[in-house]
């Protein structure tokens, strides 16, 4: 007998629940447990006989239009429900990636297959799919009606994600035979990307029982979907206890209105580049009296860029505002130089001892090679704060502090990375500096650090066509000589 079959079968049911599907495929977990299953007889049992294993099953919608996958699959999905037996389901709906070359197809995609579900959606499905344990769904590219359809007959779903609704003639579609889907049972909303097609379904939507809210990757204030949401939590009455946030940019004014749709959460997440004046904003504007536990993450707008450091420094000074705090959590993605200094380290000391249960945690990114892209999201960040008219003025000390440092600093962003940025947000960024309410209510040193940058953004533009016209004239000298 091998060693690991001398395991005892809590032990090996442990690691098959941690184990990973093959490439491009690591949500497809009944998929895993079928290949468990022909390794011996004794993991065939094991496997059958753990209905947790079988629980998580993605539909793939690649295929609309082939009855003869239906005709395949369905006694195969028939025995995946049926060893789930009554744990909850949690069924994605989803495009799955495409074989990348023929031994891919080969040895991954063929057994994928024996698992996927193609067809008509909720019509095809309906005689099979065990309505009442679904407890998770993942809804990307559905028509709204067809959206609305599942989640009406899902009543005991608890997780709703909604990605990758791109499709602007369903944005004002009104929906035929359908007043308010209320879904009693959703604890959890989340809702990724500026995607029109998402307003035909959040404006059916009742969910009156909703605890959490991520909102990702949303330019806060012009986001087509960003106020048709918090109408929603509005209409449905629901008491928030989390509030999630990630690489939210742009005017502070609409996070904070959508703290204000969530006065009794006890959570607060953070994530992307996170400034001192949204950290400031936020305290400052009396939103979320009950905070408990706060979590700022720090993560880089891509992956092989350095993120901005922690704003520790702004947490520390405003959480005064937040006298129910018990835990802080922060953690960031940055060059070494950026991790939290003597004075920074004390602080968290002096906090731990007050009875703050503090984690912090700090990872220096492989390399810097995509400079121009976090040099746009920061100067959204500063373009966004201006647009607020008179009021922003008010602080735009705390922000402009944050941010110019940054921009001029050549470790994260040399110089040259500007010359990259779309002249639009240099246009918009002059004219925003250069108005007459600016320059009388910016302090004089910060007008001279934008002046400052706007010559360094010059320099590079020169510096770069200078470049550009040496490498043509290469060739002609090449031809010459």
């Amino acid at each position: 007998m091998a060693a690991i079959d001398r395991l005892p079968p809590e032990i090996m049911l442990t690691i098959f629940s941690l184990a990973n599907s093959p490439q491009g495929t690591d949500e497809i977990q009944p998929m895993m447990a079928w290949n468990i299953g022909q390794v011996s007889s004794r993991w065939l049992n094991l496997a059958r006989n753990a209905p947790e294993l079988w629980t998580s099953i993605t539909l793939d919608r690649t295929k609309m239009s082939d009855p003869v996958h239906w005709e395949q699959l369905a006694d195969t999905l028939e025995e995946i429900f049926r060893r789930a037996r009554k744990q909850p389901l949690s069924i994605k709906l989803r495009d799955l990636p495409k074989p990348d070359g023929d031994h891919y197809a080969h040895w991954i995609f063929e057994s994928v297959y024996e698992f996927i579900l193609n067809g008509q959606g909720p019509r095809i499905v309906k005689p099979i799919v065990p309505w009442d344990q679904i407890s998770s769904l993942d809804l990307s590219h559905f028509h709204p009606s067809h959206a609305l359809h599942l989640l009406s007959r899902c009543v005991r779903v608890e997780s709703l994600t909604l990605t990758h609704w791109a499709t602007a003639k369903y944005s004002y579609m009104p929906i035929s035979g359908w007043d308010h889907v209320k879904v009693n049972s959703l604890r959890k909303l989340r809702i990724s990307a500026e995607l029109d097609g998402l307003l035909s379904v959040i404006r059916y939507l009742m969910v009156p029982n909703l605890e959490r809210l991520e909102l990702f990757e949303v330019v806060a204030g012009q986001a087509t979907f960003f106020e048709p949401t918090l109408e929603l939590i509005r209409r449905s009455e629901c008491k928030l206890k989390a509030i999630h946030f990630d690489n939210i940019c742009g005017d502070p004014a609409a996070i904070r209105k959508a703290l204000a749709v969530a006065p009794d959460a006890t959570e607060l997440v953070l994530e992307g580049d996170i400034l001192d004046h949204i950290i400031d904003n936020i305290a400052q504007s009396g939103r979320l009296p009950k905070l408990e536990h706060l979590i700022v993450r720090c993560t880089p707008c891509t992956k092989s860029a350095a993120g901005i450091p922690p704003p520790l420094t702004a947490i520390f000074r405003v959480m005064t505002c937040w006298p129910a705090l018990r835990s802080l959590e922060v953690e960031a993605y940055v060059p070494k130089h950026m991790w939290p200094d003597a004075d920074q380290i004390q602080q968290m000391q002096n906090l731990r001892r007050n009875g703050l249960v503090i984690r912090d945690c700090y990872r220096i990114p492989p390399g810097i090679t995509d400079d121009a892209t976090c040099s746009v999201e920061i100067m959204d960040h500063l373009i966004g704060y201006l647009r607020g008219g008179p009021l922003a003025f008010a602080g735009i000390r705390t922000v402009l502090s944050s941010i110019v440092p940054l921009l001029h600093n050549q470790e994260i962003f040399p110089c040259r990375a500007f010359s990259s940025i779309p002249p639009s947000r240099k246009a918009e960024l002059i004219d925003l500096t250069s108005s007459e309410l600016a320059v009388s209510r910016l302090p004089s040193d910060i007008l001279d650090a934008l002046r400052s940058l706007q010559n360094e953004w010059a320099a590079a533009k020169d510096t770069d066509m200078k470049d550009s016209q040496a490498i043509q004239r290469e060739p002609e000298a090449n031809i010459q000589s």
